[in-house]
């Protein structure tokens, strides 16, 4: 079973050659003994209605010959509609976290399709963790995108091309983003999309960006030639003949650097972002 925060939170997923659900609800126990513990709730009555749900995890597919164990419940499709999606939508913190990276299967489409209805047009998520199931993923993050509460962005799997146009909007949108991606995700850097990392990276709002692959769509002079003159430069040639690139910005207690790796293969360019943050020791 997936670990869940020490917090409120619920795990959904879809059940095997069915329309049914299982969900799985960790809740504050307020029974009077043992007030800080977290305790799993079967009756949704049962639920301590001054709390919040913080997180939800979507999980793959569950086998219905298998025993899911005491802590889960089976819905099926009319109390889904009637009694669970409205309780979720009710109870769920107002910017939760969502954490979905389950094996694709029409089961988890088709519980993807009724989840992001319903919570996607009440709730702002604060934290997204998504794998990439289609065009309903796309559709999901431009709404969340849109209302600017989405701070830290994980984009598991392989994810399309036309994934620099979301990655655009987020950093422009978002004041102070986070952004991974998985190494299998290559998008394409234009100029735009340079130019939005490299303003936000001197403004010291885009301090954690992790695997950014992509193919360059404008000179490499352009790329070299970024950068005011509050950061430092630096180049250097690596022995597998690809070229590194930094940027740095010194602060008082902080070094921010940028660093792109650059990897010609015929008539194309291939590079790598990563920025990170550095804490210096006080003295």
């Amino acid at each position: 079973m997936t670990m869940l925060p020490l917090s409120p939170a619920i795990v959904v997923r879809p059940m095997k050659n069915s329309r049914n659900w299982q969900f799985s609800l960790l809740a504050w126990n307020d029974k009077g003994i043992g007030d800080d513990a977290l305790v799993h709730l079967t009756n949704l009555d049962d639920f301590f209605y001054a709390r919040k749900i913080e997180g939800i995890t979507v999980e793959g597919c569950w086998d219905r010959d298998y025993d899911p164990g005491p802590e889960w419940v089976t819905v099926d499709q009319f109390n889904l509609k009637t009694v669970f999606l409205p309780f979720l939508t009710a109870h769920l913190y107002e910017h939760p976290e969502l954490y979905i990276d389950a094996e694709p299967g029409f089961e988890l489409n088709c519980l993807l399709r009724m989840l992001f209805d319903a919570v996607g047009s009440c709730r702002n998520f604060a934290q997204i963790f998504l794998r990439y199931y289609g065009p309903i993923c796309e559709r999901f993050l431009i709404s969340q995108i849109s209302t600017s509460h989405l701070e830290f962005l994980n984009l598991f799997g392989q994810w399309p091309f036309g994934t620099s146009a979301l990655i655009k909007a987020f950093l422009t949108t978002t004041e102070s983003p986070s952004l991974t991606l998985d190494a299998r995700t290559e998008i394409y850097l234009d100029r735009d999309l340079l130019d939005v990392i490299f303003e936000k990276f001197e403004r010291e709002q885009l301090t954690y960006l992790k695997e950014l692959h992509g193919k360059l769509k404008v000179p490499k002079t352009y790329l070299e030639q970024l950068g005011s003159e509050k950061v430092e430069k630096c180049s250097v040639s690596t022995p597998d003949g690809q070229e590194k690139l930094t940027w740095e910005i010194h602060g008082q207690s902080t070094v921010i650097s940028l660093t792109v790796m650059l990897k010609t293969v015929g008539s194309n360019i291939f590079v790598s972002f990563n920025i990170s943050c550095k804490y210096l020791k006080s003295t």
